[in-house]
């Protein structure tokens, strides 16, 4: 297929050098979109070091947020926080006086001071703000979400585990910012935000209080047992955890209505097992043409056999912010993972953190 030619957003990268470990994958992704054009960054202070997928040639650097500023806010069409979350704040103290849309790598805060400020200064001035939440753009994920939507019958519970096993291993490297938890500990911020990202996406709903247990390892923790209740009189059953041997990177979820049930797993990313009270299962996957969402070209770089993976989240969900910046009258959504989202989250994140140092039931206060 020839690609029209369409004038690509310039945007600007804030972190994602060489010592990142998600940089690079938004960086293909980004080239990969086709959409957009990597102007400037700021990678640290070695010029050197820099990210081996950018075009060096046509990519300034810059040693400051000031300096790219001065001389690129007017060449601008977004930019990009590849940071970690105790540095946004900064950041985008610097950057947000620009009014230029502002995407960012999960889960964005590590705390909730001068958040709500934060909130209501981009919601007044209509600021654009994106996070990268990208398990939402698996086409099987899109399906599951219709399926949610259109069962009738009662939803009682929704089950995710989300194991990893980075602190198991013995010669694993982890970065020192990863090992030193500081308000809301890195294993909520890294895996605890997709839980309730997941959860709202299929949803539509946040928790209204919720009991957390948590185990530690070296003084930093890596494990945690999540039991959530809703207004909506369902509950979410959630396990998260860096200290899993033998899970390299799993996810699985459960979605239990009265006569039906969903399961989804990211070792099986195009396959949906569905089981009704009839005693039927069934698996819904690519290759079948009645589904709404699996086929659709927009969520699917190739034909069905060939399993769709991590990184083609990231290509749709550039795709896709790239027709949502491109169009001056869209505005940003609280399905699109927007400020509001984000500061939302943490607010359950913050929920989860004292309810394991008080070992009772916490209201998170989030509608």
């Amino acid at each position: 297929m020839v690609r029209k030619n369409i004038e690509k957003l310039k945007i600007a990268l804030i972190g994602g050098g060489v010592n990142s470990s998600i940089g690079p994958t938004h960086i293909a992704a980004l080239n990969s979109s086709q959409d957009w054009e990597i102007t400037c960054g700021i990678f640290g202070k070695n010029k050197k070091l820099l990210p081996s997928l950018l075009d060096k040639s046509s990519t300034k650097i810059y040693n400051s947020i000031q300096s790219l500023l001065k001389a690129e806010k007017n060449k601008l069409n977004a930019f990009l926080l590849l940071t970690p979350p105790q540095e946004n704040k900064k950041i985008i103290e610097l950057i947000k006086k620009t009014k230029i849309p502002i995407i960012s790598e999960k889960p964005v805060f590590n705390d909730l001071k001068k958040l709500k400020n934060m909130k209501n200064y981009f919601n007044k001035n209509n600021i654009k703000f994106l996070s990268t939440y990208n398990y939402s753009y698996f086409p099987a994920l899109q399906e599951l979400k219709y399926l949610v939507s259109m069962e009738k019958s009662k939803l009682n519970k929704i089950i995710i585990e989300i194991p990893q096993q980075g602190f198991f291993l013995k010669n694993a490297k982890i970065k020192k910012w990863r090992i030193t938890d500081r308000n809301i500990p890195n294993l909520f911020l890294d895996l605890g935000s997709h839980l309730y990202n997941l959860t709202f996406f299929l949803t539509d709903c946040y928790p209204q209080r919720l009991i957390c247990k948590t185990s530690s390892k070296k003084n930093t923790i890596t494990d945690a047992n999540i039991w959530s209740q809703f207004k909506e009189n369902f509950e979410g059953i959630y396990w998260i955890s860096k200290n899993a041997g033998g899970h390299e990177n799993s996810l699985k979820i459960e979605i239990l209505f009265e006569e039906k049930t969903f399961l989804w797993e990211l070792k099986k990313p195009d396959v949906i097992n569905c089981n009704d009270n009839n005693g039927r299962k069934l698996l819904i996957n690519r290759s079948n043409s009645s589904t709404k969402y699996f086929n659709n070209i927009k969520y699917n770089i190739y034909k069905a056999g060939h399993p769709t993976g991590f990184f083609e989240t990231f290509v749709n969900l550039y795709k896709d912010f790239f027709k949502k910046i491109k169009n001056k009258k869209y505005k940003i959504k609280e399905s699109d993972f927007n400020f509001d989202h984000c500061y939302k989250i943490i607010k359950v994140l913050s929920a989860m953190k004292i309810s394991s140092k008080k070992h009772r039931w916490i209201e998170t206060n989030v509608k």
